[in-house]
């Protein structure tokens, strides 16, 4: 099997140029973690995350560094955290360095790479645009398909108990 195979179709994108507002409101209302980030062009240029969004809560206002002495280091840090912390743009925050697959790739190395990586999922390309998506939860599929509905046991816990429904 390949990528092809199980790939999810179609991708939910954003395109460079999004706010992360439109962005995050796209993650959301598709239920989704991550999408890839595509130019004008329809090129792959970048994937955005619920964590690319969510960081920028974590980066302190940057400092009035004028006064003490800095390091370069410490300037580019702090413009760097500056930039993230007030960015507007998906292209400002996304993950630029894109690790992808393409259709043929078989399922045992896109499974390799997700592990090895501990990516969550891999765009599949084809002349540079996306055509598809593998993700972890498509190779959990194709390893354990549903089962039929009669087979089906669940269990629920309630008040420290486990009880089968």
């Amino acid at each position: 099997m390949q990528a092809r195979d199980i790939m999810t179709v179609p991708v939910v994108a954003v395109v460079d140029s999004d706010t992360l507002h439109a962005a995050a409101r796209i993650l959301l209302d598709s239920g989704i973690s991550a999408a890839p980030v595509v130019n004008r062009s329809r090129l792959l240029v970048g994937i955005i995350s619920e964590v690319d969004l969510i960081a920028r809560l974590a980066i302190p206002e940057m400092q009035d560094v004028s006064s003490r002495g800095i390091s370069l280091r410490d300037s580019l840090e702090a413009a760097t955290a500056f930039v993230r912390n007030h960015a507007r743009l998906v292209r400002d925050v996304m993950s630029a360095a894109v690790i992808t697959a393409t259709e043929e790739t078989p399922i045992e190395e896109l499974a390799t790479i997700i592990l090895r990586r501990g990516i969550k999922r891999l765009p599949v390309v084809r002349n540079g645009q996306v055509v598809g998506i593998v993700s972890r939860v498509d190779l959990l599929r194709m390893l354990y398909p549903t089962p039929p509905v009669d087979c089906i046991a669940m269990y629920c816990v309630s008040s420290g108990r486990i009880e089968k429904r």
